[in-house]
C-alpha cells in the first residue's frame, strides 16, 4: 500500500470514514485440509481468507489469478496476472455476480473485501461477490514505488515541488522494469474485466463502483452494454471530469454547506459562530506566514517529535476529513481552539492521519491521469490558487510529471456520456467534497431507467449511512431502481460538530 499521496492528496476513493474504520485485506490461504478448490467457468480458484489490517472478522474467500496480455493488441507481449477474489453468495448463487470496483484511480478492490462484503451483505446472500485488482494495482502487476517511498517520505517536512517531480521520476524508473505503463488505463481494466466475464462464463455482471470505479462501470457498460444487467454508482464521476481539475472548487461548496447547516443548528452557531470556511482561510494565511509547532508521538516508535504545522498541512487534513461527516465533526473544535492559540489537537490530528494514504499506488494513478484527464485538461476545469482554500495547482503538478512518464491515449469520445438502457442507481452524498450530486444529476438524463437518491448530510460514499445497504440490495435484486422505497433515508441529516473533546453535550 503506497504512501506516496502528495501528488493526488484526496484523488477518488473510498470515504475517509470507510478507511479510517476498515484498512486494507490480504489474502492468506484457508487452512490445510478445510476446504478444496472450487472452478468457476474456466478458472480455479483456491480457498483463502482475506484478513483486514484492521482487526475486522476475515472474509472467506476463494483467490485466483489469471493472466493478460500486457498490450492487448500483441498477444505474445508481456503477460501480467490479475488478482481475483471470490465470496460465495449464502444462499446459493444466481448466474449474474456482483462485481465491486475500487476507487482511485490506484485502489486495490481486493484489499478492500472488508469493506464490500460490509456494504454488500445483503446483496451478497443470492449473488456471489466477485473483486478484481485492476491491473498495476493490488497483486495485479502493482505499480508500487518502495524505493521512491522509502527515499521521500519525509515526516516532518512538506515536499516541494522539485522533490515531487523527482520523486515521480525515480517512481517512474522502478515500474518501468516490471511494466509498460501506457497500458495502464481505464479503457485496459475495462478489456480486463470483459476477458475476466468470459472466463468465467458469465453472461452479465451487476457493477458496483465507488468514485473512481463508477468511471470503470460506466466505461464497461458503455462497451458491452448487454453484459451489463444493473449498475450501482456510489459517488458519480461524470465521464467529462478531469482528476484534479475541481477538487478545490468542491472542497469549497461542501465546507460552505457545512456553513450552511451549522447556521441553522443553534448549538453549532452558539458555540462557533458559523463561517468555518472563511476562518479556515484565514488560519491557513496565518500559518503560511508563522508556522505553528507541536510535539507529538511518532506512529511507529511512539518517540517524540515536533511536527510543524503549515497551511498545507492544515489543508490536506482538512480535505480528508472532508469525506467524511462523521470526521468533520472534530473539526471546529479544532479551529477554536487554533484560533486561540493551542494547535496541539491539531497537530495531533494531523499526525494521528499522516500514514494514511487510500491504499493508492503511484504509478497507477499517474498512468491513468496521463492518459485520461491531463489531455482533457483546460483552464477553466481548475480553480486558481487564489479561489480556493486548498491553493493547489494539480495541473502545475500533473503536467509536469505526466511530460516524462509514458502514457497511453484514451479514445476520442472519452468524456461523452452515451445514453444507456442499463438499469442505474447513482448514490450522492450531500456535503461530498470531491464527486457532489450535482454530478449524478448531470449525467442522469443519459440514464432513463436510472434514479438519484441523495442522502442528507452525507459525504463521499453513501453505501455505508442509514438504508442505502438495504436499498442497494433491492435494487440489485429487483434490477429497478424506481420502484425503490427510499423515505427510510429521509431520517438521515446533518451531524452537528462536537462541543469538547469527549463528544455533544448531554
Amino acid at each position: 500500500m503506497t504512501k506516496m499521496s502528495w501528488m493526488r492528496p484526496a484523488a477518488l476513493g473510498l470515504s475517509t470514514a470507510a478507511l479510517f474504520a476498515l484498512g486494507g485485506c490480504s489474502p492468506k490461504p484457508a487452512a490445510e485440509g478445510s476446504e478444496s478448490a472450487r472452478k468457476w467457468g474456466d478458472i480455479t480458484f483456491e480457498p483463502c481468507a482475506l484478513e483486514s489490517k484492521q482487526g475486522l472478522d476475515a472474509s472467506k474467500a476463494y483467490c485466483a489469478k489469471t493472466k493478460v496480455a500486457e498490450d492487448a493488441a500483441n498477444p505474445k507481449s508481456r503477460q501480467i496476472e490479475l488478482n481475483l477474489a471470490w465470496i460465495p453468495a449464502e444462499n446459493g448463487s444466481l448466474k449474474d455476480p456482483i462485481v465491486f470496483l475500487a476507487g482511485g484511480p490506484g485502489q486495490a478492490a481486493v484489499e478492500y473485501a472488508s469493506y464490500a462484503r460490509l456494504i454488500l451483505a445483503q446483496a451478497n446472500r443470492n449473488r456471489d461477490l466477485l473483486l478484481i485488482d485492476q491491473r498495476g494495482t493490488g497483486e495485479s502487476n502493482a505499480l508500487s514505488c518502495p524505493k521512491a517511498e522509502e527515499k521521500y517520505e519525509l515526516e516532518d517536512v512538506q515536499l516541494t515541488p522539485a522533490q515531487q517531480l523527482e520523486a515521480m521520476k525515480v517512481c517512474q524508473a522502478e515500474v518501468a522494469t516490471k511494466a509498460d505503463t501506457r497500458f495502464y488505463t481505464t479503457t485496459d481494466f475495462v478489456r480486463d474485466l470483459e476477458i475476466v466475464r468470459q472466463r468465467l462464463k458469465v453472461t452479465q455482471y451487476n457493477l458496483v463502483g465507488i468514485s473512481y470505479g463508477t468511471r470503470v462501470a460506466q466505461k464497461y457498460a458503455q462497451a458491452y452494454p448487454k453484459q451489463v444487467r444493473s449498475m450501482v454508482l456510489d459517488g458519480v464521476v461524470p465521464n467529462r471530469l478531469v482528476v484534479g481539475g475541481e477538487f478545490a472548487r468542491q472542497l469549497d461548496h461542501a465546507l460552505q454547506a457545512q456553513d450552511a447547516y451549522c447556521a441553522k443548528d443553534k448549538s453549532c452557531k452558539a458555540e462557533y459562530g458559523g463561517n468555518l470556511s472563511q476562518r479556515l482561510r484565514d488560519l491557513r494565511v496565518r500559518l503560511d506566514a508563522a508556522p505553528a509547532s507541536v510535539q507529538v508521538r511518532d506512529n511507529a516508535t511512539n518517540d517524540l517529535k515536533t511536527l510543524k504545522i503549515d497551511g498545507t498541512r492544515l489543508t490536506a487534513l482538512v480535505q480528508k476529513l472532508a469525506y467524511s461527516p462523521e470526521a468533520m465533526s472534530i473539526l471546529p473544535l479544532l479551529i477554536k481552539r487554533a484560533e486561540q492559540g493551542d494547535y496541539q489537537p491539531l497537530g495531533s490530528l494531523i499526525n494521528a492521519t499522516s500514514d494514511n494514504s487510500n491504499g493508492i499506488e503511484a504509478g497507477l494513478f499517474m498512468s491513468v491521469v496521463c492518459a485520461e484527464d491531463m489531455p482533457r485538461w483546460t483552464v477553466e476545469s481548475a480553480t486558481t490558487e487564489k479561489d480556493s482554500l486548498l491553493g493547489r495547482d494539480f495541473r502545475t503538478e500533473y503536467d509536469a510529471a505526466c511530460k516524462f512518464w509514458p502514457s497511453g491515449t484514451a479514445p476520442k469520445d472519452f468524456s461523452a456520456t452515451p445514453v444507456s438502457q442499463t438499469p442505474t442507481l447513482m448514490l450522492s452524498g450531500e456535503l461530498d467534497p470531491v464527486t457532489p450530486p450535482a454530478y449524478a444529476a448531470e449525467i442522469a438524463k443519459f440514464y432513463p431507467n436510472g434514479r438519484q437518491l441523495t442522502l442528507k448530510g452525507s459525504g463521499h460514499g453513501s453505501m455505508m449511512r442509514g438504508c442505502t445497504a438495504r436499498l442497494t440490495a433491492q435494487f440489485i435484486d429487483r434490477g429497478d431502481a424506481k420502484s425503490l422505497d427510499a423515505k427510510c433515508l429521509d431520517s438521515l441529516g446533518f451531524i452537528p460538530p462536537f462541543t469538547g473533546f469527549n463528544g455533544w453535550d448531554p
